[in-house]
């Protein structure tokens, strides 16, 4: 079966004209991208998916409440039972975040075993999973309301059982080859406040109104770049990556929303076949590993 340590992603450009790109398989980190509306923050995000999510070693997850970054991968249901679209069930929005801390527990529990202290070999049977979480704080926001609207009891409350899971993905999961893409307008200390921002160690920022924003995600900014970003043109920002210093960047340009559907949806059969590998693996590893439980 083919195994890859290798899934570089092309992001843009810098100020040398120089490419600049992230290996996902390499970069055991986490991702938090933000930028206002009209910063150009979708035309990056759709550039990363129609890369990541032709790739047959990886496994696209997520909840999307705009209903329109994940669309293109919601007809791969029910092969791909994980993407939730929009905010209309809450016990669902759950289920994608239990989905992956179990995954990334039965990972992590099969590490003795294999003695291996991460996974860096990747394939349709092992796949790098990639949690997309479009708009967090509208998900947080959403969830409030509802909690609030229904008088739900605190143990019962959706918004802080989403929020402890996805700290607990984020502090956990890379070495179980989990990577979360987070996405919001401003970065706010719900977000990535206190321990929470150590996790995200690929960091973008876009045109965004407010220098604490810039801040927030990049601590060591300078006044000089935090006034910066108030002027960046669409596509332009800052860019943060393990082991290198700062870049400024011009992210890639897919094109029109169907270009970026249509690269999803050109990968579709590829992916089909690769699922039902993964799925197959999976049932093999579970009657090695009953104590492991459910594989899903």
């Amino acid at each position: 079966m083919d195994q890859t340590d290798t899934i570089p992603i092309a992001i843009g450009w810098n100020e040398l004209a120089q490419p600049v790109m992230v290996d996902i398989a390499k970069d055991a980190a986490h991702w938090l991208i933000q930028g206002k509306t009209r910063s150009g923050k979708s035309q990056c995000t759709y550039n990363l998916l129609a890369q990541a999510g032709s790739n047959p070693a990886v496994r696209v997850v997520g909840v999307d409440p705009t209903s329109v970054l994940l669309a293109p991968f919601v007809h791969r249901r029910p092969a791909e039972p994980n993407i939730e679209l929009g905010l209309n069930d809450f016990d669902k929005v759950l289920r994608v975040l239990q989905f992956v801390k179990a995954e990334s527990d039965r990972r992590i529990e099969c590490f003795w075993d294999r003695r291996i202290d991460k996974i860096s070999l990747f394939s349709p049977a092992l796949p790098l999973i990639l949690l997309v979480l479009e708009e967090f704080p509208g998900i947080i926001e959403g969830a409030q309301d509802f909690d609030a609207t229904n008088g739900l009891k605190p143990a019962d409350r959706y918004a802080p059982r989403i929020t402890s899971l996805v700290r607990q993905i984020a502090a956990q999961s890379a070495k179980a080859g989990i990577r979360m893409l987070l996405l919001a307008q401003r970065a706010e200390a719900s977000i990535v406040g206190g321990n929470a921002r150590s996790n995200f160690a690929v960091k973008m920022t876009l045109r965004v109104d407010e220098p604490e924003s810039v801040k927030m995600l990049h601590p060591n900014a300078t006044p000089e770049e935090c006034a910066l970003v108030e002027g960046f043109v669409p596509g332009q920002g800052f860019f943060d990556q393990p082991g290198l210093r700062r870049q400024m960047i011009r992210t890639v340009r897919v094109g029109e929303y169907s270009t970026y559907a249509s690269y999803v949806e050109n990968a579709d059969l590829a992916y089909e076949a690769a699922l039902n590998i993964d799925r197959a693996q999976r049932m093999t590893i579970a009657s090695e590993y009953p104590h492991l439980g459910d594989i899903g």
